[in-house]
């Protein structure tokens, strides 16, 4: 993805931080593994995604602040 695309809101006022890291764009294949990992109980996928997150960042590991991660509802974290 390109590192200089800023959306309209950001245009329009400026976000408390400085930059993001997305590892995917959002569409079908990654909304099923995503549905997955948090309603089907296929955590395995949450290595896996860990991995490529870490690649992708290691080399900007010194200047990261937050990591944030996909929120799942307590309801389902007991199931």
């Amino acid at each position: 993805m390109a590192a200089d695309l800023i959306c309209g809101r950001c245009l329009e006022k400026k976000p408390s931080y400085n930059k993001t890291i997305t590892l995917f764009r959002y569409n079908d294949i990654l909304r099923k593994v995503l549905s997955d990992l948090k309603y089907r109980d296929q955590t395995f996928l949450a290595q896996k995604l860990a991995g490529i997150l870490f690649e992708k960042v290691k080399s900007e590991i010194d200047d990261l602040t937050l990591v944030v991660a996909v929120p799942l509802y307590k309801k389902r974290l007991r199931k």
